[in-house]
């Protein structure tokens, strides 16, 4: 197996030579190159996700793993769905864990994470007040929202839901799975509904909102996956699993449809407004610190 991935670098490789003679302005984000499986994948042109930008950063914990590599559309995504969220409600700070080590393959206490399409999200956690906390470590909850540990955090509904929901209709990426626990999924589609939100984009998050079993159970973040592009397949990027009717058919963006708020909630008034999938200009990455490279490791993720 392994010389077929090799014999497919190969051939990558040439092919950015030849696209790369073509064009003198250098790799952008449209030209990493996600390669086999998110198992035993690489990246080639690669993309850093910087340690922190608008509406994101990444804990002192997880930045000595130095694992922020992924596919430009990975990046993106996460860079831009955290900057629409911020936009709407400063409140909402994206901490992102682990995605994939520059070049990619095998990365430590995960099954994935090799081509550049994984990333682990944290959980948007709240005090017991409902006031935001900026997540510094994955905290598990329980179908309560409540914390398993006993830490005084809540689960924050509205945060996650609303995470979920701008990663579904971004025009960067297609997401294939998120996977999490699935009483965590069951609070999610119940806020959703109760939200008013779009049955279509209620039934989409149904099925991507994935639980990876008992040995993963995912009940302290997320981990999002997204297919391969339409050229990186030619190239030799695989999806596994499960392709949506919704993606198969072709249907219209769920963006396209307005957005209607549902009954009345007692937390209304905090709900932040729809949110609409647009554009977003990069701001320029901010100055990287010499963090140190060693430090408290997170427990085993999958």
């Amino acid at each position: 197996m392994r010389w077929l991935v090799q014999a497919q670098a190969v051939v990558v490789i040439a092919l950015l030579g030849l696209v790369s003679s073509a064009c003198t302005s250098g790799l952008d984000e449209r030209r990493s190159i996600s390669l086999g499986s998110t198992t035993r994948g690489r990246i080639f042109g690669g993309k850093r996700l910087a340690y922190s930008g608008p509406g994101y950063r990444q804990p002192a914990r997880w930045r000595a793993r130095e694992r922020r590599y992924g596919t430009g559309e990975l990046v993106n995504l996460i860079r831009n769905v955290a900057a629409r969220l911020h936009r709407v409600d400063r409140g909402s700070v994206l901490a992102v864990a682990d995605m994939s080590r520059r070049g990619g393959g095998y990365v430590s206490s995960h099954r994935s994470h090799a081509s550049g399409r994984d990333a682990d999200l944290v959980f948007f956690q709240t005090d017991l007040q409902g006031r935001p906390v900026l997540a510094e470590q994955m905290v598990s909850f329980n179908k309560t929202g409540a914390s398993r540990a006993g830490l005084e955090l809540r689960f924050d509904d509205r945060r996650n839901w609303n995470l979920i929901r701008a990663l579904l209709v971004a025009p960067e990426a297609q997401v294939q799975y998120v996977f999490v626990d699935e009483n965590i999924k069951t609070r999610l589609l119940a806020h959703a509904v109760a939200r008013g939100e779009d049955p279509q984009l209620v039934a989409r998050a149904s099925d991507v909102l994935r639980f990876a079993g008992r040995r993963a159970p995912h009940d302290d973040h997320f981990h999002v996956r997204i297919y391969c592009s339409s050229r990186d397949r030619v190239l030799g990027c695989k999806d596994f699993g499960a392709e949506w009717d919704w993606r198969k058919k072709k249907l219209q963006p769920l963006v396209a449809k307005k957005w209607k708020p549902g009954p009345p909630l007692p937390t209304a008034p905090t709900l932040a407004p729809p949110l609409v999938a647009e554009r977003v200009t990069p701001e320029p990455p901010s100055v990287e610190p010499d963090e140190s490279r060693s430090g408290p490791r997170p427990s085993a993720l999958p």
